[in-house]
């Protein structure tokens, strides 16, 4: 049995990094993201992806939650819902770093070109973005696709790219981005 990815222990890292040493708690209000990038599966193929998430604002405790879609180029799509959970790098919450983590379903018809192993699939991802005015931000992500080995098959992807949110509080009420 191999051990774990070199991808599993940067994210465990960052996720260590993150609940010590974040500013603060972010103040992120509901946001829409919009997601572009790469998508590679374990058998070495790689696909453009693009998605949309909808993004709750934080609670006390600093979760949010979020619900998104990704299409895959390959013939795939990923409906999902989970947890965020966004941390202020710095005292004005310019730069702000979100680990998230979902569950959704993967359409895995016999058409599509990637193959996953199953419809269940788990995600972890991690985000970090910087504040571009009033109401918006730009920043990269990566993240885990992976079934956990509920089937036969864990195909599992990695993938990365350009995240773009707009802060839809700040600009529903015209107040500064946050």
């Amino acid at each position: 049995m191999m051990g774990p990815s070199p991808f599993r222990l940067l994210a465990t890292a960052a996720l260590l990094l993150v609940s010590v040493s974040c500013y603060a708690p972010s103040a992120a209000g509901p946001s829409l993201g919009m997601l572009g990038g790469g998508f590679a599966t374990t058998q070495d193929a790689v696909f453009a992806e693009g998605g949309l998430e909808l993004r709750s604002a934080s609670l006390e405790c600093g979760l949010g939650t979020m619900a998104g879609i990704t299409v895959v180029e390959g013939g795939g799509s990923y409906v999902y819902g989970g947890l965020r959970w966004p941390r202020a790098l710095d005292s004005h919450d310019r730069w702000r770093l979100t680990p998230s983590i979902a569950a959704g379903l993967y359409d895995n018809d016999e058409h599509d070109v990637i193959d996953l192993g199953g419809s269940l699939e788990f995600r972890s991802a991690l985000e970090l973005s910087y504040a571009l005015g009033r109401w918006a931000r730009v920043g990269a992500y990566v993240a885990h696709l992976s079934n956990a080995r509920i089937y036969e098959r864990n195909g599992g992807a990695e993938t990365a790219g350009i995240a773009f949110s707009l802060d839809l509080g700040a600009m529903l009420t015209g107040a500064e981005a946050r």
